[in-house]
């Protein structure tokens, strides 16, 4: 083709025009320790408080006790004892400190 026949389909060529470029970022994110102190202060209180302790004191006395009074056996009715009224036979006497004592 030649020039006039270019020109007459409108395919002149001009000059190109060149634009400002167009700028695009592209952003990469590295990762990296970065220190950060949080400083901690600890408080170690001490509180004294009254916890009660029983003590006890033990104190031995011995006492003397005035003697039974003494019955001949052969006077007193039959089934009864020396010892207060309503005493099981052959127990102990609760004067003397001890808990009756049955036999069998």
């Amino acid at each position: 083709m030649s020039k006039p026949e270019m020109a007459a389909q409108g395919c002149m060529s001009f000059p190109p025009i060149v634009c400002e470029p167009q700028v695009v970022c592209r952003d990469f994110y590295h990762p990296r320790p970065q220190p950060v102190i949080h400083p901690i202060e600890i408080i170690n209180r001490h509180h004294f408080v009254p916890v009660p302790q029983h003590y006890f004191t033990v104190t031995e006395r011995n006492v003397a006790v005035p003697p039974l009074p003494t019955v001949p056996v052969s006077t007193l009715p039959a089934g009864a004892t020396p010892y207060s009224a309503g005493a099981v036979p052959g127990a102990l006497p609760q004067a003397m400190g001890t808990q009756p004592f049955f036999r069998k």
